[in-house]
């Protein structure tokens, strides 16, 4: 069996015994010695059918599978990026103030916004994203882009992402979500999809800020993968 342990555990010398012990099963959630979740993928070996890892895609620190209080959270089915990746954007978030940059979810790929949702949809929507989880995309940076509200102000900045398969990986959680029941929470799905990897979201950015010093790293190709669903507490359920 083949073991890449996360870039965090490498940079501490130390391998999760649990990756060491997970068999044959194709996916395992394990504790790095660095204090991170992370989850084990696997595919078979295409010459000999070993089962070897491809990556450790180390989940988002707001991951939700069925929270046990009642609490509601907005919620999005994301994938995780590559070490080098989330480097960039974390580099390119200190050109900020720090303000800003410190209420920034951890980088990532949105696949699905699903809006605010109860546990029991909670563990619904965690669900589909687990079927997803084993897929991996490669896709390519192509440079910074910019969302804007209604009144023309700029409230993301991202880099943007190009990639056939993260769109044909969209359209099957789509299409999952919607079996399920789930009525779409966002207008930006099928053709509207834009995916991209925020540096700032849900904020307010002036001219000023528009500069053109942004890192822009490696156009790739890069890869994304292990789909998991994160949320953000909104209230408790009365």
């Amino acid at each position: 069996m083949i073991i890449r342990p996360c870039h965090y555990c490498i940079d501490s010398g130390a391998m999760p015994l649990s990756v060491l012990l997970i068999g044959i099963r194709h996916t395992t959630d394990h504790s790095h010695p660095c204090g991170r979740r992370g989850r084990t993928m696997m595919m078979p070996h295409r010459a000999t059918n070993e089962i070897a890892v491809t990556m450790v895609w180390n989940q988002l620190g707001n991951a939700l599978r069925a929270p046990g209080d009642a609490v509601l959270h907005e919620c999005a089915i994301v994938l995780s990026l590559e070490p080098a990746l989330q480097d960039l954007v974390l580099r390119a978030r200190r050109r900020f103030a720090s303000a800003m940059a410190a209420n920034q979810l951890e980088p990532h790929i949105t696949l699905l916004y699903c809006g605010v949702r109860g546990p029991a949809e909670i563990a619904r929507l965690s669900a589909i994203a687990e079927r997803h989880a084993m897929r991996e995309v490669e896709f390519r940076v192509d440079g910074v882009g910019q969302f804007s509200n209604a009144a023309g102000v700029v409230t993301n900045l991202h880099y943007r992402v190009e990639s056939p398969a993260l769109h044909a990986l969209h359209a099957d959680v789509v299409a999952a979500y919607s079996d399920a029941g789930f009525v779409p929470r966002t207008r930006y799905q099928g053709a509207l999809y834009r995916p991209h990897i925020s540096i700032l979201d849900r904020v307010i950015l002036s001219p000023a800020d528009m500069d053109d010093g942004l890192p822009l790293g490696s156009a790739g190709p890069h890869r994304a993968g292990g789909a998991h669903l994160v949320g953000e507490r909104r209230a408790a359920i009365s």
